[in-house]
C-alpha cells in the first residue's frame, strides 16, 4: 500500500487591521442607524465614505449624515 502524504495546515489571520477614522465612523453609524458619506470639494457626496476624492485623489474626511433613501447610480461586484 502507499505512503499518504499529510502535511499540517493552520488558517489564521495573525493580524489586526485597523479601519481609520473613515471607515470607523462608517460602520460605527450603521451600528446606530445612521448612514454617513463624505462630502468631496466639489459639493458630490460618496456612500460609503472614502477617504481620497476617487477623481482629484484629495484627501476627504468631512462627514456628512445621508438620508435613509436615496438612488444607487453605479455599483460593482468584486
Amino acid at each position: 500500500m502507499p505512503e499518504v502524504l499529510k502535511a499540517p495546515l493552520v488558517v489564521e489571520f495573525p493580524f489586526t487591521r485597523s479601519l481609520g477614522p473613515v471607515q470607523s465612523a462608517f460602520l460605527t453609524g450603521l451600528r446606530e442607524r445612521v448612514v454617513l458619506g463624505v462630502r468631496t470639494a466639489d459639493g458630490r457626496t460618496l456612500v460609503p465614505p472614502v477617504e481620497y476624492d476617487p477623481v482629484t485623489a484629495e484627501e476627504i474626511r468631512d462627514l456628512v449624515e445621508v438620508a435613509l433613501t436615496g438612488t444607487v447610480t453605479t455599483w460593482a461586484w468584486n
